[in-house]
């Protein structure tokens, strides 16, 4: 089975389970259109996911316990360079204590601390 077939039937049998359309295996087997022997085959994959799914004989369908979602994608880290960290301000003389400025956020503000404190607890407070 292809990897975007897989993904279809995962987000199919989540969303039966979050409106509570799923019923007995049967007939949840019967709607994701696959067998019974492959519906048990598909639920032992989901657990060894780590994906909290049992069956509720009260409630006679399938849930997850304790309560959520399954959801796929990619996250984007933003990761930015020494060279654009330094041109917001930051970089990495962030909050670095000297004997110069005991609390200088980077190179310019501890220059300007040297000249005049006061503008250098200004532009601490005001940046």
């Amino acid at each position: 089975m292809g990897i975007v077939k897989l993904k279809d039937r995962i987000d199919h049998f989540d969303y039966l389970v979050q409106h509570k359309m799923t019923g007995s295996p049967q007939q949840c087997a019967n709607k994701l259109r696959i067998s019974k022997s492959h519906f048990y085959t598909f639920l032992e994959e989901l657990k060894a996911l780590g994906i909290p799914v049992r069956y509720s004989q009260k409630q006679k369908q399938y849930e997850y316990f304790p309560k959520g979602k399954i959801t796929f994608g990619f996250t984007v880290f933003n990761t930015i360079n020494r060279i654009e960290m330094e041109k917001i301000k930051g970089g990495n003389n962030f909050l670095i204590k000297t004997r110069a400025c005991p609390y200088i956020l980077d190179r310019f503000s501890c220059r300007l601390a040297k000249v005049n404190r006061k503008i250098h607890e200004y532009f601490i407070l005001y940046r």
